[in-house]
C-alpha cells in the first residue's frame, strides 16, 4: 500500500508538469525535487511523522503550486492539530484557476480541499472570553495567547492549550484553557479589584491596617492579665493568711503583745492589698476579653474598636495595655 501512494505522488506530480505552464514549474531539476518531497512525504506519513510529512508537502507545493500539492500541504496541518491554517490552506487550493488541459485529478484535489475546508470548520473549536465585574469607566485590556481579542465574541482557536489574560487599572488576571476539536466553551474572567475602593481611598491606607486585629489585642491582653491576676491574687491570698496565722500565734487570748504581732499583721495587710488588686486585675481582664467578642466588625471580617480618630489624614492604631501596680489596677489605650 505504501509503494502504491508512492507511485501515485510520482504520478501526480508527473501529471501536474505536463498540464502546468512553464512559470509554475521551469526546469526538470525543480520536477525532480517536487516529485522527491512529495515521496518523502507520503513516507513520513505513514511512518507516523506528522510534522516531517508536512514539511515534505510545503517543499513540494512550494515549487509546483498545483491543487494536488495543496491539498496535501492541507491535509498535513489538519493532522498536526493546525486546524485554522488547514482550512485557510484548503480555501486556497479550491480557488486555484482551471487551466486548460489540466488533468483531471486536479479538479479533484479540488473538490477534495473544499470538502476538508467544511469539515474542519465543524472540528475547529471555538472560544468566547466573558469578563465579569469589570471596572467601569476603565479600558480592559483583553489578551488570547498574546493576541488582541473582543470579549463576549466567539474565536476559532486551534485545539490544545491557550492563556486569556485581562488587564485593567489594578487587576490582572489570567487564565490556562485546554479546548480539544469540537469545543465549544465560554470562560469568564473575574475583574474584582483586589481591594475594595474603600480601603484603597487616598489616606484610608493605614487605616484599614490600624484596625486589624484590634479584637485579637483584647483578647489576647485581656486573657494575659486575667491569668496573671488570677495568679497573683490566689498566691498573695495564701501570703496574706499565713501571715495572719502566725500573728494569731503570738497572741493569748484576744490579747496580742504589740511588738511581736505587729510585723505579722503589717505583712498580712500588705498580702491582703495585693492580693485584692490581684483579683481586680483578673476582672478588667476578663471584661477585655468579653469585649473583644462584642465589638463589630468590618465587611472582611475584622474588629474595628471604637470612632476612627483623624489625625493628619490617617486613623490611630488601636492600642490596649494593662496598668498593674501597688494600690493600682485597670487598662489604658488608644481606640
Amino acid at each position: 500500500m505504501v509503494s502504491d501512494r508512492r507511485a501515485l505522488a510520482g504520478l501526480v506530480v508527473v501529471i501536474g508538469l505536463l498540464g502546468a505552464t512553464p512559470s509554475l514549474a521551469q526546469t526538470q531539476m525543480e520536477r525532480d525535487a517536487a516529485r522527491a518531497a512529495m515521496d518523502e512525504g507520503f513516507a513520513r506519513r505513514e511512518a507516523g511523522d506528522t510534522r516531517g510529512s508536512l514539511k515534505a508537502f510545503e517543499r513540494a507545493d512550494g515549487i509546483m503550486h498545483v491543487p494536488t500539492t495543496g491539498l496535501e500541504v492541507a491535509r498535513g496541518q489538519a493532522a498536526s492539530g493546525l486546524l485554522l491554517e488547514a482550512r485557510e490552506t484548503a480555501l486556497r487550493v479550491g480557488k486555484i484557476p482551471v487551466r486548460p488541459g489540466e488533468s483531471p485529478l486536479f479538479e479533484r484535489a479540488r473538490r477534495d480541499a473544499e470538502a476538508l475546508a467544511m469539515d474542519l470548520v465543524a472540528r475547529t473549536p471555538s472560544l468566547t472570553i466573558a469578563l465579569a465585574h469589570a471596572p467601569k469607566g476603565d479600558p480592559v485590556e483583553l489578551t488570547l495567547d498574546h493576541a488582541v481579542a473582543a470579549p463576549d465574541a466567539p474565536r476559532k482557536v486551534n485545539p490544545g492549550k491557550h492563556i486569556v489574560r485581562a488587564r485593567a487599572r489594578g487587576v490582572d488576571r489570567s487564565l490556562d484553557v485546554d479546548l480539544g476539536e469540537r469545543d465549544a466553551r465560554t470562560v469568564t474572567i473575574d475583574m474584582t479589584p483586589p481591594e475594595s475602593p474603600h480601603d484603597t481611598a487616598p489616606g484610608r491606607g493605614k487605616a484599614a491596617e490600624g484596625g486589624l486585629g484590634a479584637n485579637k489585642v483584647l483578647l489576647y491582653g485581656g486573657g494575659g492579665l486575667a491569668a496573671t491576676g488570677v495568679i497573683v491574687g490566689s498566691v498573695t491570698g495564701i501570703m496574706a493568711l499565713g501571715a495572719v496565722s502566725d500573728a494569731r500565734k503570738s497572741c493569748v487570748g484576744n490579747v496580742c503583745p504589740r511588738d511581736a504581732a505587729e510585723k505579722d499583721v503589717d505583712r498580712a495587710r500588705t498580702l491582703g492589698t495585693v492580693s485584692t488588686i490581684g483579683f481586680v486585675a483578673a476582672g478588667v481582664g476578663a471584661a477585655a476579653v468579653l469585649a473583644s467578642f462584642l465589638m463589630p466588625r468590618s465587611a472582611d471580617g475584622t474588629a474595628r474598636a471604637g470612632a476612627a480618630r483623624e489625625h493628619d489624614g490617617e486613623r490611630g492604631a488601636v492600642t490596649v495595655e494593662p496598668v498593674l501596680g501597688l494600690g493600682v489596677v485597670g487598662a489604658r489605650g488608644t481606640f
